[in-house]
């Protein structure tokens, strides 16, 4: 009898390690994980040096209040379709495109709000996913949206 409960009473200690071992894996795991792929709403947008369609460089900037805004490519069909859709006030365009490909491109013939163009190739994973439509206040993302009409 001595024996068997010895016996249990290993049984327990082992799986007990067994269940902390899988625990650490777990928590180890989910913490390398990659970033998602796309803003999320109360993310804080990142700084980025950007080019004006007037040819002005600074950081990128929303400015005060809610602006509506789009992460897109000109080289994108579906960057154009929304773009389409987007209402000149209260909105903008962040192309990840250079400066000369958003300039020569229908982004600048068929928008008429501020049009802006990262100065160098993306860095952040989040820029490369277009087209996003999101509801921006300063720096900080407050909707992310499927379509332009979600985010009125």
């Amino acid at each position: 009898m001595r024996a068997l409960r010895i016996a249990l009473e290993i049984a327990v200690v082992v799986v007990f390690a067994i269940l902390l071992k899988q625990n650490w894996q777990f928590r180890h795991i989910k913490a390398n994980l990659p970033r998602p792929t796309s803003f999320e709403a109360k993310e804080t947008l990142p700084s980025l040096n950007v080019i004006g369609a007037d040819g002005k460089k600074g950081i990128f900037d929303p400015g005060p209040g809610r602006n509506l805004l789009l992460i897109g490519d000109p080289r994108c069909g579906s960057c154009e379709h929304v773009l389409q859709q987007m209402p000149a006030d209260h909105s903008m365009v962040l192309s990840i495109a250079n400066p000369e490909t958003t300039r020569s491109s229908k982004f600048a013939s068929v928008y008429h709000g501020p049009i802006y163009s990262l100065t160098e190739p993306p860095r952040d994973a989040r820029l490369h996913h277009v087209p996003q439509i999101l509801l921006v206040e300063s720096q900080r993302v407050v909707r992310t949206c499927a379509d332009v009409r979600d985010c009125r």
